[in-house]
């Protein structure tokens, strides 16, 4: 079989398994996930599960990729357990049948990659390795970081909202800061030129002073792709004009 198709034979492999070698008790294990060689794809590359912290939105999501088109794909566990009908008080539950269990697939990256690999590191990130010898961790496309300079006391002069992804824009940008957008000329934020490679916007309006204490930071992004992210940071801005960043991502 190739995935859940017949090979050889070519047609009824699946009602008529005849122990062989491969499968001497005539027990086919068919896969929990396949895709046709269609387009530029043409080898699948298996990987891992998702177990880190930076992307908490994808744990237990299985990567993989194709070697070919250098998508990478994530694949979710859908479970739908049967609950049955109401059960007068005293009466014995009829046992439930099995769980339906599927998997719903999403196209995370399209990347111009061989992708001959994964692996994980001891947090649990997953990276990506390329047939070049080049290995790449794959991480949030948006990050929301305060930028380098000046502060004054009790003020920020800016905000720089860094975008790392390929073969897309940014539709728009929208900067709130402890819930409360900022409108007009406060909420302007411009591209500038990119820093490490990826999209830079400068927003000017977050220069408004701010009371001391913790200060959430957030940035909705919307991208070209359809795609949309919304990263935040927390501030910690104290008597002494020291800037801290406690959480971030």
């Amino acid at each position: 079989m190739e995935a859940s198709e017949c090979f050889n034979p070519s047609s009824n492999c699946e009602a008529a398994a005849i122990p062989n070698d491969c499968n001497p008790d005539a027990e086919l294990q068919l896969p929990i996930l396949e895709y046709f060689h269609s387009g530029t794809n043409c080898s699948v590359t298996g990987g891992f599960r998702y177990r880190g912290t930076v992307m908490p939105e994808l744990e237990g999501m299985y990567f993989y990729g194709d070697y070919c088109s250098g998508r990478i794909w994530g694949a979710r566990e859908v479970r739908k357990e049967y609950l049955g009908p109401p059960l007068e008080e005293g009466v014995e539950p009829p046992p439930s049948p099995p769980p339906h269990i599927s998997w719903k697939t999403t196209e995370l990256l399209d990347t111009f990659f061989n992708v001959v690999g994964f692996g994980e590191d001891e947090a649990g990130e997953i990276y990506v390795a390329t047939l070049d010898g080049e290995i790449y961790r794959i991480s949030p496309p948006a990050a929301a970081s305060p930028p380098s300079g000046n502060y004054l006391e009790g003020e920020i002069t800016a905000l720089t909202v860094d975008v790392y992804l390929t073969g897309v824009e940014v539709a728009s940008l929208e900067v709130s800061v402890d819930g409360r957008p900022l409108e007009g000329l406060a909420g302007q934020c411009q591209a500038v030129e990119a820093t490490h490679g990826g999209q830079t916007f400068s927003c000017p309006g977050v220069a408004g002073s701010l009371a001391p204490g913790l200060h959430r930071v957030r940035a909705d992004i919307a991208l070209t792709n359809g795609a949309s992210h919304a990263p935040e940071v927390t501030w910690r801005i104290e008597e002494n004009a020291a800037l801290g960043r406690e959480v971030g991502r």
